[in-house]
């Protein structure tokens, strides 16, 4: 069945309906509490503790279900500790929380295209003992998607053609339709005190949550509810080719608690506020994905740093093991697919739609001998979808932000000329890689590929500019450069390299009197060719260069 007949049969299956989550959109901003922050300010670090798959405590009574909240506000009221009009409890299913069992990819990637889930891949009435980065259900088998859980609204329409479980009917009263209106009213204290009714009655309840009012004596007199907060912080990452701490953009951060999720994006500087209030502590997360593409912890597994449960801003800074890898890669997927086309005027990857899905960025926590990256264009187990294989997390910073930028540059070239991707020259491919890899990563590191800049980490030499780095010349690695050329840098810069890493005209170094064309004019000519002497020929038509005439002597030295 070709990918083409699959993609038709997807978009026949899909749903005409607008789907709505537990995520709520709020009319009007709010504030941060003024209550007393456990924890404000703390500065996490990644270590050995939050890496690996996540784990979980002992399942426990599900609190929101329609008995258990029945039972609380009952044993509430015959207490007559609610000291508010308790006919505005209604309890009936406002949420329903679900399982998807996706059995492919088509019906996977469904799920990730309706924007209004907010999915988990792990369960949300559990407590996590250990963050983790990526959790996978023990009973699917390596063929099968993960299984999704999330919180609906009790109305919305779920997908006919995926199966799922409905875990639970649930009674939410902080998301209840008909109590909004009293949100931060002395009625929500009355919510909070159902709420916390229910979680003891099921052995949930966390002591340390309470504040307690204490006389001039020391002496305990009341329990009171803490005032609300807004989950906010920062996120960076170490780059220690720049040695600084780095603000990491675009990144997905959730608040969560329960059922009651929040999630927001990283701004330029890496701060983020999910514009919600809370009043206990939550579990911070971030899920590394956007709507064109995400990152998996090995091949099938989503990736997460999953952090602190805690009361107050969450500040990280991402310097080691997998969540580094995560980090530097997720950084060079916001720059190409959001940043490309203003930057550089490059055309991005593909949107993420039904005739081009999104990209699936496997990183891989080990080393592979001469091999950092693989670009697969559509084909993995259990997936028709396109999947990019990354090794060597180790390397240093900018190797692996560059390897990122190259792979993804054939993923863009896949995108725009298929039949030039599968079909045309490795050189012309591998040549457009190391050029739009130079061009990136010189504008986020200024001297990519600088013959001074030595330092090399481990990991192996897999990019033009690395083994200039390495003081490898042209005739030495004769076999690599062949195909991974220069060709894009020196149509750009002004370097002659047979001059200036040739010491005065040695041909262990190409000739290269050419410059002057940008990134843009370059793709445009590149977006017609398969073949090196159809490149050089449509550059040659399409602009106009005072070096023009000397491509012929440029194209020869390959």
């Amino acid at each position: 069945m070709t990918n083409k007949i699959i993609k038709s049969m997807v978009l026949m299956l899909i749903s005409s309906s607008i789907f709505f989550s537990c995520r709520k959109e709020l009319t009007e901003k709010t504030e941060k509490g003024n209550a007393p922050i456990l924890h404000s300010d703390i500065s996490m670090v990644t270590g050995p503790g939050s890496e690996g798959i996540m784990e979980f405590a002992p399942q426990t009574p599900n609190p929101y279900t329609l008995s258990n909240m029945q039972a609380a506000l009952d044993s509430l009221a015959i207490r007559n500790e609610l000291l508010c009009d308790i006919t505005k409890f209604v309890i009936r299913a406002t949420h329903k929380y679900i399982k998807f069992k996706p059995n492919d990819s088509i019906q996977f990637e469904k799920l990730l295209d309706d924007t209004s889930l907010i999915l988990f891949d792990y369960p949300l009435d559990r407590k996590i003992t250990k963050g983790g980065t990526y959790y996978r259900d023990p009973s699917i088998s390596e063929s099968q998607p993960n299984y999704q859980w999330c919180c609906v609204k009790a109305d919305k329409a779920l997908p006919s053609d995926v199966p799922y479980d409905i875990l639970a009917d649930l009674y939410l009263p902080e998301e209840d339709p008909n109590l909004i209106q009293f949100y931060n009213t002395e009625f929500d204290h009355c919510i909070t005190l159902l709420i916390d009714e229910a979680l003891k009655r099921t052995g949930n309840y966390d002591t340390s949550n309470y504040y307690g009012g204490m006389t001039s004596g020391g002496d305990l007199v009341s329990l009171k509810l803490p005032t609300k907060w807004t989950p906010a912080g920062n996120i960076k990452r170490t780059d220690n080719r720049q040695n600084t701490d780095i603000g990491l953009e675009g990144a997905k951060v959730r608040a969560h608690r329960w059922f009651e999720t929040r999630e927001c994006l990283t701004d330029a500087n890496g701060n983020f506020n999910v514009i919600w209030q809370f009043r206990y502590p939550v579990d911070y997360s971030i899920k590394w994905e956007r709507q064109d593409f995400d990152i998996r912890s090995g091949t099938f597994g989503q990736a997460y740093f999953n952090g602190p449960h805690q009361r107050g801003d969450w500040n990280l800074v991402i310097n080691s093991g997998k969540s580094r890898h995560y980090a530097h890669i997720f950084r060079a997927g916001i720059d190409y697919f959001y940043k490309a086309v203003s930057q550089f005027s490059l055309t991005a990857p593909p949107s993420n739609t039904f005739w081009n899905p999104r990209l699936h960025i496997a990183a891989h926590d080990k080393n592979k001998t001469s091999k950092n990256a693989t670009t697969h264009p559509w084909t993995r187990p259990f997936s028709i979808f396109p999947i990019m294989d990354f090794y060597n997390p180790d390397r240093r910073s900018d190797f692996i932000y560059g390897t990122a930028i190259h792979e993804i540059a054939h993923y863009a070239h896949w995108g725009f000329n298929k039949n030039g991707f599968n079909t045309g020259e490795d050189r012309v491919a591998e040549s457009w890689g190391e050029g739009v890899e130079w061009v990136f990563c010189s504008w986020r590191y200024g001297s990519y590929g600088d013959a001074n800049d030595a330092a090399m980490t481990t990991g192996g030499t897999d990019s033009y500019q690395e083994r200039v780095r390495a003081g490898i010349d042209f005739n030495a690695d004769i076999d690599f450069f062949s195909t991974y050329t220069p060709l894009v840098v020196d149509l750009i810069d002004e370097e002659n390299q047979r001059n200036t890493r040739g010491h005065g005209g040695s041909t262990d170094w190409p000739i290269d009197r050419v410059n002057g064309y940008s990134i843009g004019q370059i793709e445009t000519s590149f977006k017609k060719s398969k073949t090196w002497t159809e490149w050089r020929t449509n550059l040659f038509n399409d602009h106009t260069n005072s070096t023009e005439n000397l491509l012929q002597e440029l194209f020869d030295n390959w």
